[in-house]
């Protein structure tokens, strides 16, 4: 029996997918070593979903806005040498541009909002 790993994230379904049901009563099926039951279907599909879903917040990382809403986009314009300054500085830190903008506004918001 050959065992291979599917990528949820990578699944596509539309409206010419068909989904084949197993009968878990009278089949035996196994996923990494054990059983599938009912009760391990149900846990395995919903862990699949949540990685699907999760994957859907990306590319920028996980909601900031909590309760698995988008976060808002702030655009903002530099010159050429403010950016290339971020980048370096971002870099030095381990973290994105956007990142470090985003700590930098945080922090400038709160101090601002005590007074």
């Amino acid at each position: 029996m050959s065992t291979r790993k599917i990528d949820p994230t990578k699944i596509n379904f539309d409206e010419n997918t068909t989904v084949e049901v197993a009968d878990l009563a009278n089949e035996e099926y196994y996923v990494e070593g054990e059983r599938l039951t009912e009760a391990r279907a149900e846990q395995l599909a919903a862990e699949m979903l949540a990685r699907v879903r999760a994957k859907n917040l990306r590319p920028g990382g996980k909601s900031l806005s909590g309760d698995q809403k988008h976060s808002p986009v702030v655009q903002v314009r530099v010159s050429e040498r403010t950016r290339d300054k971020l980048r370096t500085i971002a870099r030095a830190r381990g973290m994105s541009i956007s990142k470090l903008s985003r700590k930098v506004l945080d922090e400038f918001v709160e101090r601002e909002s005590l007074g």
